[in-house]
């Protein structure tokens, strides 16, 4: 990440690349760190090489997909995006919303739903909730919840999880009848919105590298105050320019916030 550089400030940054298969050398910190002073792990290998040197030198980590409430010694960003940050712009696309349904797998996704749920209604808006425990049952949920969503105040939030949305049968029923009533639909999938979604978040590497190096920084000055998992809120957004048309939503292009990139593409 880019903006590991710009996060270090005058620190030298070394890039030690790692596979599933290989680790660093926990035993022997001089050699496998060249003297560094701190380590930024990313990704699952990068994570798992960097956690033996937590003893030894401040570690943080980040672009990996953890939900709240997993356990991690180091402190982690993830790459799940922040609900606060979704809904944030749930609200400036569709400030009418009221109520946002969402369909999701307990065994996943229930501490994610919690922090939603908080989120949801500092906002003034109302989260509904479906367990789904696979895509059969969430192709039912999903049905419903198409035929009866009011499309004047209500909103459906895709989540990133292979249980309970898939790239096939269920999004194409999903995107089909929401197109027919004009509903609301947007994801944590960057995918999804070259097929219709409305929009979706997608992680701004360069603002995270910075974030995960400030982190790593404070953490060796003596003042990491952050543990565990703290979700993605250095986002980008796309938009699908044409769903937003057909549900009646005009975007200045050039000037609104919310809007990195866009499709279909010109």
């Amino acid at each position: 990440m880019t903006g590991i550089e710009e996060g270090a400030g005058n620190s030298a940054v070394l890039r030690l690349p790692v596979t599933d298969k290989e680790e660093l050398d926990a035993a022997n910190p001089g050699v496998a760190l060249s003297g560094c002073h701190s380590v930024i792990g990313l990704g699952r290998a990068g994570v798992r090489a960097a956690s033996p040197f937590i003893s030894k030198v401040p570690v943080a980590a980040g672009a990996v997909l953890m939900q709240p409430g997993e356990t991690s010694a180091i402190p982690t960003i993830s790459f799940v995006p922040s609900p606060t940050s979704l809904f944030t712009r749930l609200r400036h696309f569709f400030p009418a919303v009221k109520t946002v349904t969402v369909v999701f797998d307990p065994e996943r996704s229930a501490g994610l739903v919690e922090v939603a749920e908080r989120s949801a209604a500092h906002l003034g808006i109302k989260l509904v909730a479906l367990p789904a425990r696979n895509l059969s049952d969430a192709a039912v949920l999903y049905r419903r919840v198409l035929n009866e969503s009011d499309p004047a105040n209500e909103a459906i939030w895709l989540l990133r999880d292979p249980a309970v949305i898939d790239s096939g049968a269920v999004l194409t029923l999903i995107l089909k009848r929401a197109w027919a009533r004009r509903l609301f639909v947007f994801s944590d999938q960057l995918t999804h919105v070259k097929h219709g979604v409305l929009f979706s978040v997608y992680p701004d590497n360069e603002k995270l590298g910075v974030r995960l190096a400030r982190l790593v920084r404070e953490c060796a000055d003596g003042g990491c105050r952050a543990r565990g998992v703290a979700l993605l809120e250095d986002l980008g957004t796309a938009v699908n320019i044409r769903t937003a048309n057909r549900l009646g939503i005009e975007i200045d292009l050039r000037h609104d916030p919310y809007v990195d990139l866009v499709f279909p593409a010109k």
